[in-house]
């Protein structure tokens, strides 16, 4: 076929029709994607037990992709984690160079030799080699993990219009997390208030997580 796709159908394209295949002929296989689905050059995080971790996704041409693990290091995943909103200075990112922690996704690897140097605001805006231009195994998949910008036994509270009530998350090992409720109670509901600098006066807690906001 053309290199311009200007054929509707793959019989207006040259081909040899097969009349005795061997037993080293293959049959071809692809997988289609209806782009757009994202916004170009935007990443998530996919697959992960918590919103700082996962299979790192690139959008390239309107479709989601994964990334290679050929050339990424710390500079990278810095970059991605940053373009992510999730970037802690004090402490690097951590990186799995392959598919078994976070699986290797159902999308086209689209991104591989990714150069960073610290300064992008996106893995796409890092040298790179796009689809095509490279071969990469789906086991070469990179996952990483983001710390949050906060100090271990910081307290917030998420998840609400106003700035007095939430779900109570706290920093541990630069990570936001929640506090399961059991043996929750008043007397801990007033020390978060006195962390965050409210009055104790008149707090209130929850018990089930159906309240959580």
């Amino acid at each position: 076929c053309s290199s311009d796709f200007s054929e509707s159908k793959l019989t207006e394209c040259d081909v040899n029709i097969a009349t005795g295949c061997t037993k080293y002929c293959k049959s071809v296989r692809l997988k289609c994607f209806n782009p757009p689905q994202c916004e170009e050059g935007s990443s998530r995080l996919v697959n992960g037990s918590i919103e700082q971790e996962g299979r790192l996704e690139v959008c390239v041409n309107g479709v989601w992709g994964t990334v290679c693990s050929s050339g990424w290091d710390k500079t990278d995943a810095y970059v991605a984690c940053k373009q992510l909103g999730k970037g802690n200075s004090n402490r690097g990112p951590m990186v799995w160079y392959n598919s078994n922690q976070f699986s290797d996704g159902y999308y086209p690897i689209v991104v591989s030799n990714a150069g960073c140097n610290g300064w992008e605001r996106a893995i796409t805006d890092c040298t790179h080699n796009s689809y095509g231009e490279y071969y990469c195994a789906r086991t070469q998949v990179i996952g990483i993990q983001c710390y949050d910008d906060c100090e271990d036994g910081d307290i917030r509270l998420t998840g609400s219009d106003r700035e007095h009530e939430g779900t109570v998350e706290i920093c541990v090992d630069s990570l936001w997390g929640m506090i399961a409720d059991s043996g929750w109670g008043q007397v801990d509901a007033n020390v978060v208030c006195s962390q965050l600098g409210y009055d104790t006066r008149g707090s209130y807690y929850y018990y089930i997580s159906s309240h959580t906001l």
